[in-house]
């Protein structure tokens, strides 16, 4: 997506999927994923246990903590994408070394999974992963982060029950 339409979003998850990446080379992908980063408008790196784009995951993780950006765990990525589970963990325990944040989220493509956690939180309480460390594991997670960079402030649109959110 253009700049121009990413600076108007609230929030930018960037993530590679089949069909709009062709490649498949783990150096090009870290590349790839590396000038994503870069991109002040991206916010989440989505999808990146997905075992079709390998990429060096350590690179990754830690230009991403250069970079304040935040790593996604989906739960979907178990069932759909056999391989993810031990890509996730290893991407997940690089993030609590280098302390970079992630999301966890259902990314249901399903109605009846929507909010289904249970496999990520599974892999995460397994590993000891840090709650503070998640995002969205509470309002106030969720709150300091969009403040922190500046965006608006999730919490008080909420409490304010606006249709923002």
């Amino acid at each position: 997506m253009p700049n121009h339409i990413l600076k108007k979003l609230d929030m930018v998850i960037a993530s590679l999927h089949n069909e709009t990446c062709l490649e498949r080379d783990p150096k090009k992908i870290t590349e790839i994923l590396l000038d994503v980063i870069e991109n002040p408008l991206v916010d989440i790196l989505g999808h990146l246990g997905t075992p079709t784009f390998n990429f060096e995951h350590e690179t990754v993780i830690k230009k991403a903590k250069k970079y304040d950006k935040v790593i996604e765990v989906n739960n979907n990525s178990f069932y759909s994408r056999k391989g993810s589970k031990e890509n996730c963990e290893d991407i997940a325990k690089l993030c609590m070394k280098y302390e970079v944040p992630i999301s966890v989220n259902s990314d249901a493509h399903f109605a009846y999974n929507v909010g289904d956690l249970g496999i990520a939180m599974e892999m995460l309480e397994k590993i000891n992963f840090p709650k503070e460390l998640i995002i969205n594991s509470s309002m106030d997670n969720l709150r300091n982060y969009f403040l922190k960079k500046g965006k608006f402030d999730m919490y008080e649109e909420m409490k304010k029950g606006t249709n923002r959110v």
